[in-house]
């Protein structure tokens, strides 16, 4: 915790963005929107999923003492994942999947499964395309994260709405929680740390919800909540107790409906600097 060696390695890099034509700096940002991105400002002890950044609090500290701002927020959730799901909402679930030909798609096994990783992916670019800072995703960067990420979901938590031409109209993806794995991994997949990593797949009590989205033509019809729906009553199933979400825009009230349907709480805030440079 030095803000003399703080500012002397930003110096560094403002400078070298200046010498590239830069005129701002922001961030934490990775190189494309599935990385980890965002510094947390508040509750610095509470439980990270393994898909967000840690930080200190210092960190906090130097940027807005060097004169940088909260440019963007994000926000945590912690729930239990085995709470009933409201009856309003199985009610409305219902009446919206009848209404619109709607289904959760099932998969027998991963190869099944792959196809709708392009289509998940083509989702987000989709939904995501007005949210702050949101860059689309190229092809070769698609196909690079369906085999990133589909083999290890484990299928019944691979929640993909679609329409009677099974069309994906919305999804929701979660996995296992590998946070106390990767705390007793300490980091390293060898000698055995892939042992604890294969351990919480296999038999686990937390997940976290890592992925979600609608298409923007079905956004604002209740179609999330089908997803969520299942999600829940997988976790039941599984007795699950615990889920976190990721980090979520504060400003897109779209994720805020969910939250009101369900019995939630706020775990952490997180946040993007910048300043003109």
């Amino acid at each position: 915790e030095d803000y003399d060696v703080f500012t002397k390695l930003m110096q560094t890099v403002i400078e070298y963005g200046k010498s590239k034509g830069m005129n701002e700096i922001e961030g934490p940002f990775g190189f494309t929107d599935m990385d980890k991105e965002c510094w947390a400002i508040d509750n610095f002890d509470a439980r990270q999923n393994i898909s967000t950044l840690y930080n200190p609090e210092y960190y906090v500290r130097f940027v807005e003492r060097m004169g940088m701002q909260i440019k963007c927020t994000w926000l945590r959730y912690k729930m239990p994942a085995n709470q009933p799901i409201p009856a309003k909402v199985a009610r409305i679930n219902a009446l919206i999947a009848e209404k619109y030909g709607l289904h959760i798609r099932t998969f027998k096994n991963h190869r099944a499964l792959r196809p709708f990783g392009y289509k998940m992916f083509h989702t987000i670019n989709d939904a995501f395309k007005d949210l702050y800072d949101f860059v689309p995703m190229t092809e070769r960067e698609i196909s690079v994260y369906v085999d990133e990420y589909m083999p290890f979901v484990p299928l019944k938590y691979a929640n993909f709405v679609v329409d009677k031409d099974d069309n994906l109209v919305a999804f929701g993806l979660s996995i296992p929680s590998l946070t106390e794995a990767y705390q007793k991994a300490k980091g390293r997949i060898f000698p055995f740390g892939w042992y604890h990593i294969l351990r919480a797949f296999r038999k686990f009590d937390t997940i976290d919800l890592l992925l979600n989205g609608v298409l923007p033509a079905w956004q604002k019809r209740g179609v999330h909540s089908i997803y969520y729906a299942e999600m829940n009553k997988n976790a039941i199933a599984d007795n699950v107790q615990t889920a976190y979400t990721n980090p979520q825009i504060e400003a897109n009230e779209a994720v805020k409906i969910w939250a009101n349907q369900y019995e939630a709480t706020p775990l952490m805030h997180r946040a993007v600097f910048g300043m003109p440079i």
